[in-house]
C-alpha cells in the first residue's frame, strides 16, 4: 500500500450522516480504502480485521455507542488515532474523549474545510511512521549482520583471555551454565590456491551439516586464512567419554573426505575439557593446551586430530624462552664458503637446538627468522639489492608456511642451496671474504677488549682502510658494530637467564657495570633491570613473523 492509501472507518448509526461523510472523504482522497459501521460493535469488529489509519465516530448509537467502542478498541489498538463526530458540544464529552485519547473531535455536519486538515496531519504522521518504521527496520538488519561478527570478536577475546568482568558475562550468557566445553584448533597445512581465503567459511558450513543438532559449535579466528579456525564445542549436559568421542569420530571422518575434495591438509588439537566454563582464566589455559597440541604436530609425525593432556595446560610462555643458538655467524660462514655438507650440518644443529625445548611454533620461527635473516641480507656488494629482496621473501614465505620441522627443514635446504649458487654467480670479492671472517671472529670474541688496530692487524689491513672497508660491509663504524653486538647477546641473557645485571655486563665485555647500564639504556630505552621486568615473559614478539617485521641476530 503506497503512502495515499490510508484506510478510514466512518461509524455512525445515521445512514444519511455516515454515507455523506464516506463520500466527503472519498472527494478529497480518492486513493483512501473508506470503511462504513452501523454502530461500535461492527466498527470494534472492522478495526480487529484492518488495517485502520483513522476513525471518524458518531457517539450515541445502539449496541454499543463511540464511548465503550473507544475503550474496546484501546486495548488492542492504543496508538488509533480516532476523531469524534457528535452534535453535542458538551465539556463532559471533551474530558472523557481526551482521557480515551481521541485525536480531536468535530460537530456535525462536517464539512471539507473541517476535514481536509485533519486528512492532512494524518498523511503527515503516516509518512513520518512509515520513515521511523523504515529506519528501524534497516537498523535491524544492520545489527542483524553484525551480531555474528561481534560474537565471534568478543568469543575471540574469551578464548586468549583479554575480557573485562562485564563482556565475561556476556560472553558466558551463549553458553549453558553446566554443560561442558571443548576448543578445538583447526589449522590449514596445504589447499589449492582457490581456497586460500575460503575454507574456514566452507568448513564452518560443512561441519554444521556433520553434527547437525547434536552440539553447538561457536566460531572465531574467521579473519586470518592462516591462523587456526577456533571453535567452541558445547556437548550436551548428559554426555559421556564415549558420547563426545563418537561425534569426534564422525567429524574426523567427514574431514578426511572434506580434505580429498578441497585438496586441503587440515590438523587439529583439541584442548582439555572444560566441565563448566565458569571464569576467563580456564578458558584461555583450554585454549593454551589446544595451542599446544596443535603445535606438537609441527614436531612430531602424529595423528591429523591431537588431544591436549591435562599437563599441557600449565606450559608456560616463560618456559619457551630458552634457545641455545644464537649466532649468525657459523651458518652465514659455511653458506658463503659454499659448503653444502656443512650447510646441512649448521641447519641441523640450529633446527635441533631452537626445537629441543619444544617452545611455541610462532617462538621458534620468529628466532630462525632472525638468524638466517642475515645471511640474505648481508651477502656483500656483489650481490643486487632485488635479489636479496627476493630470496629475503621466499625466505619469511618458506618459514611462515612450514606446517611440520621435516617439511621446514626440507625446504630450507632447498633454498639455502639455491642461495648458495647465486652467491656463486655474483663472485664475492677478497674483502667480501675477510669480512665474513672478520665477522666471525667478532662473535666468538665479543666479550673481549677488541680495538680496531687490533683486529685489523689480525686481517693484515692497515687500521684506516679497514675502519672504510668494515663501514661500507656492515653499514656502521667497527665500535658501534661491537657495542651494538654485545647490547644483543645481554638482552638475550637478560630475557633466557637469571644471571645479575653485574654478571650479565662483564659476560659481554663491560667491567663498569654504570657504564653498561647507561650503554643499554641507550641502546633499549629501558635499564637492563626494566627491561627484564617488561619483556622476560612478552609473548608479542612471537606474532611479528607473520608481518616479516623481525630484527637479525647480532645486529640490528
Amino acid at each position: 500500500m503506497s503512502q495515499h492509501q490510508l484506510q478510514i472507518l466512518i461509524v455512525d448509526d445515521e445512514p444519511r450522516q455516515r454515507r455523506g461523510v464516506a463520500a466527503l472523504v472519498r472527494q478529497l482522497r480518492p486513493d483512501y480504502i473508506v470503511h462504513e459501521a452501523i454502530n461500535g460493535q461492527e466498527a470494534l469488529e472492522i478495526s480487529l480485521a484492518y488495517s485502520i489509519n483513522l476513525v471518524l465516530t458518531d457517539i450515541q448509537m445502539p449496541v454499543m455507542n463511540g464511548m465503550e467502542y473507544i475503550k474496546q478498541v484501546r486495548i488492542s489498538h492504543s496508538e488509533l488515532r480516532i476523531v469524534l463526530i457528535t452534535v453535542y458540544d458538551e465539556f463532559q464529552y471533551v474530558q472523557q474523549a481526551i482521557r480515551l485519547g481521541v485525536m480531536d473531535y468535530m460537530i456535525k455536519p462536517v464539512t471539507s474545510e473541517q476535514l481536509l486538515p485533519l486528512l492532512e496531519n494524518i498523511e503527515l504522521e503516516y509518512r513520518q511512521h512509515q520513515i521511523r518504521l523504515e529506519q528501524q527496520q534497516s537498523l535491524s538488519r544492520q545489527l542483524a549482520k553484525l551480531e555474528p561478527v561481534y560474537q565471534e570478536h568478543l568469543l575471540y577475546r574469551w578464548v586468549t583471555g583479554s575480557l573485562n568482568k562485564e563482556e565475561q558475562q556476556e560472553c558466558q550468557s551463549y553458553f549453558h551454565q553446566e554443560a561442558p566445553i571443548s576448543i578445538w584448533l583447526m589449522c590449514r597445512i596445504e589447499s589449492a590456491p582457490s581456497e586460500e581465503t575460503l575454507w574456514k567459511i566452507q568448513l564452518r558450513e560443512y561441519l554444521h551439516t556433520i553434527v547437525n543438532d547434536q552440539v553447538d559449535l561457536y566460531y572465531t579466528g574467521m579473519d586470518d586464512s592462516d591462523d587456526p579456525l577456533i571453535i567452541i564445542v558445547q556437548w550436551p549436559q548428559e554426555w559421556q567419554d564415549h558420547h563426545r568421542q563418537e561425534c569426534r569420530n564422525s567429524v574426523m571422518d567427514a574431514l578426511q573426505y572434506w580434505q580429498v575434495q578441497h585438496d586441503m591438509d587440515i590438523r587439529t588439537g583439541e584442548g582439555i575439557l572444560l566441565i563448566a566454563p565458569d571464569d576467563t582464566e580456564s578458558v584461555h589455559l583450554a585454549y593454551r593446551s589446544a595451542e599446544v597440541a596443535l603445535e606438537k604436530q609441527f614436531y612430531e609425525d602424529t595423528s591429523s586430530w591431537q588431544i591436549a593432556s591435562s599437563c599441557e595446560q600449565d606450559r608456560s610462555y616463560a618456559q619457551l624462552l630458552s634457545f641455545g643458538y644464537t649466532s649468525t655467524a657459523l651458518i652465514e660462514s659455511v653458506i658463503l664458503k659454499k659448503e653444502p655438507v656443512g650447510v646441512q650440518q649448521e641447519l641441523d644443529n640450529l633446527l635441533m637446538q631452537l626445537s629441543a625445548e619444544r617452545p611455541s611454533v610462532p617462538f621458534l620461527k620468529y628466532h630462525l627468522l632472525q638468524i638466517l635473516l642475515p645471511c640474505i641480507q648481508h651477502p656483500g656488494p656483489g650481490m643486487e639489492q632485488s635479489v636479496r629482496d627476493r630470496y629475503r621473501q621466499r625466505l619469511e614465505t618458506v618459514i611462515r608456511e612450514s606446517a611440520r620441522m621435516m617439511d621446514l627443514r626440507k625446504r630450507l635446504l632447498a633454498l639455502l642451496g639455491e642461495w648458495i649458487e647465486q652467491i656463486d654467480t655474483s663472485r664475492i670479492s677478497k674483502s667480501d671474504q675477510a669480512m665474513l671472517e672478520c665477522r666471525e671472529y667478532l662473535e666468538q670474541h665479543y666479550s673481549e677488549d677488541l680495538g680496531l688496530d687490533e683486529v685489523a692487524g689480525r686481517f693484515y689491513y692497515n687500521p684506516s682502510y679497514f675502519s672504510l672497508l668494515f663501514k661500507s660491509h656492515f653499514g656502521t663504524s667497527f665500535t658501534d658494530y661491537v657495542q651494538r653486538l654485545r647490547m644483543q647477546h645481554a638482552r638475550t641473557l637478560l630475557l633466557e637467564t637469571n644471571e645479575r645485571v653485574a654478571e650479565i655486563g662483564q659476560r659481554v665485555g663491560y667491567r663498569d657495570i654504570k657504564y653498561f647500564a647507561k650503554v643499554f639504556k641507550k641502546t633499549f630505552l629501558y635499564t637492563p633491570e626494566e627491561y627484564r621486568r617488561q619483556f622476560r615473559r612478552s609473548v608479542t614478539a612471537a606474532e611479528s613473523v607473520n608481518e616479516g617485521g623481525v630484527t637479525r641476530s647480532g645486529v640490528d
